[in-house]
């Protein structure tokens, strides 16, 4: 990005929204109206389109006398998803995208990348500094744009900017992720258990270090500790935290078991030897992180209703994250550039439920009229195999929507994301996925036994 004279920086940041992926890019791309959450930026557009691939902006940032003019044109635009924008000006040169990937009904990823040049011979450490200045500013700016999709207008003036520091700059990769959901709370507490080998202002210019912190035994004692556990005393930390813990401490866990159980009916369960792949399942850092943002995302449930249009005229419909035939009901009722969204969520559910809560899958899920239409809008058509796939055991029906759906999330989106790519992957490793859920879920959120699955560490 950069050499000794030419101050290149990267800037990323990121932003779970809980809003349509259509009411965010309208906010996103009102031109006009982004003074309203960038601070102290106006912006106007040039002679020619208003919107689309050509239309030319310039945006003017600073206070008092100090002032960057900053002409750009859009060269990529690719609505409700996706766009990029060409920095053209005397100081910056370079490209700002916004890529927006939709995550459920009514709740979506909005990411914003800035690669610049600052344009004369300065040393590459002062676009290092640049940057770090810049850190709150574009921060500051996302969370307003998420509090007005969220909120409605007005909302991005109620955030303060001393609350505003996650964005990352010179990074890619998982902990950005990461610390897109960690709360500065979060942070404290992983600073304070590393013993000083890092500070909290570390990890939030490079957070790379935070999947390593997460695997840390002291990190998950100082949450799930004896010492925390008999004060009866409540962390002030967020509930990603605690999942992304235990799912870190079951990959270190399942290393080392015998079995790990099934529940095959209320109140009964069977050893299962198939711990070696739920240790390759979680191998991998990307599926580590799903996992945890999936048991996060389910903390608050969205629900609501929406119109379609019947034979007796417009009708009103309710729908639940935590009910798939109802989620389901918005793929006939939501436009092309929605529907991976929904079919992610889809995936999501079935993914929670049979993970989570086996035995109410088992018992109350799915009716065989419910199951048919379920398949139906998944794409499986009339005949022998829909007639088969409805009388299957309840789990295992789900494994088989819930692949399917994450296939065609990733099949449809209008660009492949890092984290779509991962969607795709658990698509075909679904049940091991299922079976780290169950694992996670009798160990740490509903324990069946004080060590199911046999004592750690013991010998196979």
């Amino acid at each position: 990005m950069s050499d000794r004279y030419g101050t290149g920086v990267r800037i990323r940041t990121s932003r779970t929204i809980r809003a349509k992926a259509s009411e965010v890019w309208a906010r996103l791309v009102d031109w006009e109206a982004q003074g309203q959450w960038m601070p102290g930026t106006t912006v106007r557009v040039l002679p020619g389109p208003r919107h689309g691939r050509g239309t030319r902006l310039e945006a003017v940032t600073g206070l008092g006398p100090f002032r960057v003019v900053d002409p750009m044109e859009v060269v990529v635009w690719e609505p409700p998803t996706r766009c990029v924008i060409r920095h053209d000006g005397a100081v910056l040169r370079g490209t700002g995208t916004f890529t927006i990937e939709p995550l459920g009904p009514d709740r979506c990823r909005l990411t914003w990348q800035e690669e610049l040049t600052a344009l004369g011979r300065l040393p590459a450490v002062v676009g290092r500094v640049a940057a770090r200045a810049a850190t709150p500013f574009f921060t500051l700016a996302l969370r307003r744009l998420s509090g007005s999709a969220q909120e409605g207008p007005g909302a991005e003036n109620r955030v303060p900017l001393r609350r505003c520091r996650r964005t990352v700059v010179f990074v890619d990769g998982l902990g950005v992720s990461y610390a897109d959901h960690l709360t500065t709370t979060d942070l404290e507490l992983l600073a304070r258990t590393s013993g000083g080998r890092v500070a909290v202002d570390d990890l939030r210019r490079d957070p790379t270090a935070i999947p390593r912190l997460l695997s840390d035994p002291a990190v998950f004692e100082a949450v799930f500790g004896t010492r925390v556990t008999a004060s009866g005393q409540l962390l002030d930390v967020s509930p990603f935290l605690v999942f992304a813990l235990v799912v870190h401490r079951s990959a270190d866990e399942l290393s080392s078991m015998n079995y790990v159980l099934e529940r095959t009916a209320p109140r009964q369960t069977v050893p299962v030897f198939d711990a070696p792949q739920l240790v390759d399942f979680l191998s991998s850092p990307a599926r580590r992180f799903l996992l945890a943002e999936l048991l996060a995302s389910f903390t608050r449930v969205a629900s609501g209703r929406y119109r379609v249009r019947t034979g007796r005229g417009w009708r009103w419909r309710r729908f639940s994250e935590l009910d798939p035939v109802r989620l389901a009901g918005l793929l006939e009722a939501v436009s092309d550039a929605e529907r991976p969204g929904i079919y992610r969520r889809l995936g999501d559910v079935a993914l929670f439920l049979s993970g989570v809560f086996p035995e109410y899958v088992q018992q109350h899920a799915l009716g065989p009229i419910d199951a048919s239409r379920l398949l139906r809008l998944s794409g499986v058509g009339p005949g022998e195999e829909r007639e088969r796939m409805v009388t299957m055991p309840a789990v295992e029906l789900f494994e088989h929507l819930g692949a399917r759906w994450y296939r065609r999330a990733y099949e449809l989106a209008p660009f492949r994301t890092v984290h779509l790519d991962v969607v795709a992957d658990v698509a075909d490793r679904f049940r091991q996925a299922r079976r780290v859920l169950n694992h996670i879920t009798d160990r740490y959120l509903f324990p069946i036994l004080k060590e199911p699955g046999g004592p750690a560490g013991s010998p196979r």
